[in-house]
């Protein structure tokens, strides 16, 4: 519900983080009102952000401390 709504907001970029896989999935927008498929970022990669261009996310530093829930 909420990634439609952005979509059609033309937020960019979007996000979702999965603690159960430990991974991200990166959205950008298409057309408005539309979001490509997204990328798909596992726990060894780094995530960047075209609308942060100068920050990147190590994936596995989103979990670190967490425990894990992949065992």
């Amino acid at each position: 519900m909420k990634l439609d709504a952005y979509a059609r907001a033309g937020v960019p970029e979007y996000a979702i983080i999965d603690p159960s896989t430990r991974a991200l999935s990166h959205y950008r927008l298409e057309a408005l009102g539309r979001y490509a498929s997204p990328h798909a970022y596992g726990e060894a990669e780094v995530a960047r952000f075209d609308c942060l261009p100068t920050i990147s996310v190590p994936v596995g530093d989103l979990f670190a401390g967490a425990p894990d829930t992949t065992l």
